[in-house]
């Protein structure tokens, strides 16, 4: 099996892992992913997988890569708004034509399929889909309670709670799509990244990682990050900075 050819079984088990943990997928609703056409869209790391301003009537699963949506202002500098890894639905609005003043950006080199075909077959059928048609409500709510989260976690949240409360979001996230590795996920994020989703400065997050590898929180190597202490994780969440 080549590289590609993995990358696309393993793309395909994560769509069906994060599709079964929002909703009871039934025989029908297999199959319809199962036959999902293999239209596949390839990016490189910096490259855009959706521009500002484009519609959101594209939308496509991610098979293997990062993938964050952003705003950057003029001078650059960037707010990450939020990430879509393996298995997530990207580019999806149940209204059609809706614009969205930000940009979809491709952290690692990416890979993902066309899903705007299997939308359109199964949103209207809830009862010939009924797990799917559930699966893309879902989705959306998710999507925007992760907006919420985003805006509290910056708003109102210490340094060290804002990389705590992202890593375990993301942990759940990798689990749920059968992602995880044991106690953690793997995470090929700079730490500047970071930074722009959580609006700190490269040192700062650095010095942040630092502190928590010291409580014995979290451990990080070689783009990986494990989860050491739940109940630590929980309990630095709810202490000051």
């Amino acid at each position: 099996m080549t590289d590609k050819s993995k990358r696309i079984a393993d793309g395909k088990a994560a769509i069906f892992g994060r599709l079964e943990s929002v909703a009871r997928l039934f025989d029908t609703d297999r199959e319809a992913i199962t036959s999902l056409p293999l239209s596949l869209v390839e990016r490189a790391a910096g490259q855009e997988l959706q521009a500002v301003d484009t519609p959101l009537n594209e939308p496509r699963f991610v098979l293997s890569g990062w993938i964050c949506r952003c705003v950057t202002l003029q001078d650059g500098r960037r707010q990450i708004l939020d990430f879509y890894i393996a298995g997530d639905l990207v580019g999806y609005s149940s209204r059609p034509g809706t614009r969205a003043k930000a940009s979809y950006q491709c952290l690692t080199d990416a890979l993902c399929i066309d899903a705007a075909d299997l939308i359109a077959r199964t949103q209207g059928q809830p009862l010939r889909y009924p797990g799917l048609a559930a699966a893309w409500l879902t989705i959306e709510d998710e999507i925007e309670q992760r907006l919420m989260d985003q805006v509290v976690r910056n708003g109102r949240m210490l340094a060290h709670e804002r990389v705590l409360h992202l890593m375990r979001e993301l942990d759940r996230r990798h689990h749920r799509a059968g992602l995880g590795n044991g106690d953690g996920f793997v995470m090929p994020l700079t730490q500047e990244i970071l930074g722009e989703a959580l609006g700190l400065s490269t040192v700062h997050v650095n010095r942040t990682l630092q502190q928590l590898r010291r409580e014995q929180i979290i451990r990080t190597a070689l783009g990986k990050i494990e989860i050491v202490n739940r109940r630590l994780l929980e309990a630095a969440m709810q202490t000051e900075d």
